[in-house]
């Protein structure tokens, strides 16, 4: 018994780890697709393409990673049901319980890859495959040990941060003369786009008199708002607001928290946060659902037509994932039960399968 589950295993494996390639490769043609139109401006080459869609694809891929388990598992068992293995081991006194636990084992392994995917490398390759695309397309980008650094005319601009709502948070300005001097800073503890302009709340402006840098001719004013008179607007600003896809788990919790002790909408972040906790359980579901397309009474079911189910079976989760949790967040209810109303739906489908299998 031990080397018949090795075997369904072993099956299970090849089958995952063949939609995981092919599901890459036709990620990365997309990508390339879609940043064509980049390529060749500033110092975006192909070099830095190619860097950018590796790095970029453990994100979609971990979006995707349900839908890879149910292929995959699909795939490998349905190979053994072609070659009438299953039914020689279902001869044999091999319960379809049994089949079901060697196939669970293998996927809880990608299960677990998952997880370490979402939580370590996607915040870690995300970010670097936003900001070498911003640097290589010579846009200015975010580090989230200095902020966000821009230059407007003779001014260098530094923001804190860009929240959600594209309201900033720790603006300071430094204005330079023509001969590269120094000649003001401007500090705003936060600034809101309001009307076609920024305004600036607790503003310190301090000025230096030109040629002079002694401290007796620094000059300091304090005022509670400004208007910032600038060309940036919250569209160009859009590309630094944090995108809860690429955050780890723990620090969408962390983020979450910073954004209620600001006032600000959690609603996104939450569904994102949930999904996230959740997808181990969206992952075994749809492992689950997929044991028992093998054991159709159909005889004349193929390798490709029960992928072929298995496709039209992912994309309806997935549509029923997204209408469910943007509804929760449409209608003001909790965005945790948006997340788990669409495992809760394909978990009762599964049992309805194993029941009809057994």
């Amino acid at each position: 018994m031990h080397i018949v589950d090795q075997y369904i295993a072993r099956n299970v494996v090849y089958g995952i780890l063949l939609v995981l390639s092919g599901l890459s490769l036709l990620l990365a043609f997309m990508y390339l697709i879609e940043n064509l139109e980049q390529l060749g401006k500033a110092d975006f080459g192909i070099l830095e393409l190619t860097i950018f869609i590796i790095l970029s694809l453990p994100k979609k891929l971990y979006e995707l990673f349900p839908a890879i388990i149910l292929l995959g598992t699909t795939l490998g068992l349905s190979y053994l049901a072609a070659g009438s293995e299953l039914t020689a081991m279902r001869a044999a006194g091999v319960s379809v319980g049994r089949i079901a636990l060697a196939a669970m084992k293998a996927g809880l392994v990608f299960i677990v890859f998952a997880v370490v995917l979402g939580e370590w490398v996607v915040p870690y390759s995300e970010g670097i495959a936003q900001r070498g695309r911003a640097e290589a397309l010579q846009i200015s980008f975010h580090d989230k040990y200095s902020g966000l650094w821009l230059k407007d005319g003779q001014s260098f601009i530094n923001i804190g941060e860009v929240l959600p709502d594209k309201s900033l948070r720790n603006i300071t300005l430094y204005e330079f003369d023509y001969n590269r001097q120094l000649v003001q800073t401007l500090h705003g503890a936060s600034a809101r786009y309001k009307n076609k302009r920024w305004t600036l709340t607790a503003v310190q402006l301090t000025r230096l008199e030109a040629g002079n840098q002694s401290l007796k001719n620094i000059k300091v004013k304090k005022q509670a708002t400004l208007v910032w008179d600038t060309v940036l607007t919250p569209e160009n600003l859009a590309v630094f607001t944090v995108r809860p896809e690429g955050m780890s788990a723990f620090h969408l919790y962390q983020y979450i928290d910073h954004l209620r002790q600001n006032q600000q909408r959690t609603g996104r972040f939450e569904l994102t946060f949930w999904n996230k906790v959740l997808m181990p359980l969206a992952s075994f579901v749809m492992l689950m659902l997929a044991i028992p397309f093998v054991f159709s009474r159909d005889r004349a079911s193929g390798i490709g037509q029960r992928l072929f189910i298995g496709i039209v079976i992912a994309l309806a989760f997935n549509f029923l994932n997204l209408v469910s949790g943007y509804t929760a967040l449409l209608i003001g209810i909790s965005p945790f039960f948006g997340a788990m109303l669409p495992i809760l739906v394909f978990s009762g489908f599964a049992v309805w399968l194993f029941a009809r299998a057994a």
